[in-house]
């Protein structure tokens, strides 16, 4: 960290933001840092990355994920219509089907970079 190869994050009392909570841009910074002074570790993400997601959606099923959003969505509308705002509430914009195409479009995706990887490892 003295060196200054690793990002640093402060609170921003400013914003009532504290110094745990951190813009993925930092976050990415982070473990792009990390992954290159440790390779060892950068391989273990490799196996961890699939796995995080996996564990994701059994931990937040689609259903039960799109219900909070759903509620948070709501509540937000709420506080608006609370601070004065006279607008119509929009409503939720997602359903699952929607959710599940673009889900699916970004496994097509996913698979299809790894084509193209195992395509360049191939030679």
């Amino acid at each position: 960290v003295t060196s200054g190869a690793m990002p640093t994050h402060v609170a921003d009392e400013a914003n009532d933001r504290p110094a745990y909570v951190v813009e993925a841009r930092h976050g990415a910074m982070t473990q792009i840092s990390i992954n290159s002074l440790i390779p060892a570790l950068a391989d273990r993400n490799s196996i961890v990355g699939p796995l995080a997601h996996v564990r994701m959606w059994q931990m937040h099923p689609l259903d039960s994920f799109l219900a909070a959003a759903r509620k948070e969505w709501e509540s937000w509308s709420q506080t608006l219509q609370e601070m004065g705002c006279d607008r119509e509430h929009p409503p939720y914009p997602y359903t699952e089907g929607i959710v599940k195409v673009y889900l699916e479009k970004e496994h097509a995706y996913y698979r299809d970079q790894e084509a193209l990887m195992a395509k360049r490892m191939a030679g």
